[in-house]
């Protein structure tokens, strides 16, 4: 009888190894949809002029998705909303007033 043995110079069972990295890996924390008085509070805090309840119902009514993504962080989406000057002071429906962004006034095709 011969007998034949085979050497292997690589761990057979990649499985474990695949586990271990997942397992490294930092979990990302799940996104929890704020109340109306957490965003009027985060609102206080940075003293901005965001609208909490807009905020809030227009994140509400879509499901608290950016685009087609899940919001991943309602506090970064209030800076931003910080930053463009969404505060609901300019009384129409949008987020802002496309007419003053685009249009040029002084075009009489507008008016």
């Amino acid at each position: 009888d011969t007998e034949v043995s085979v050497g292997y110079t690589y761990p057979i069972d990649t499985l474990s190894d695949k586990t271990t990295e997942q397992e490294d890996k930092p979990k990302r924390k799940k996104f929890v949809k704020p109340s109306v008085d957490d965003v009027l509070a985060y609102c206080r805090e940075r003293s901005n002029q965001v609208d909490p309840q807009r905020f809030y119902d227009y994140y509400e009514s879509n499901g608290w998705k950016v685009g087609k993504n899940p919001m991943k962080d309602w506090k970064a989406a209030v800076r931003t909303w910080e930053r463009n000057d969404y505060s609901g002071n300019s009384g129409g429906s949008d987020l802002f007033d496309v007419r003053n962004q685009y249009w040029d006034e002084n075009d009489p095709t507008v008016h």
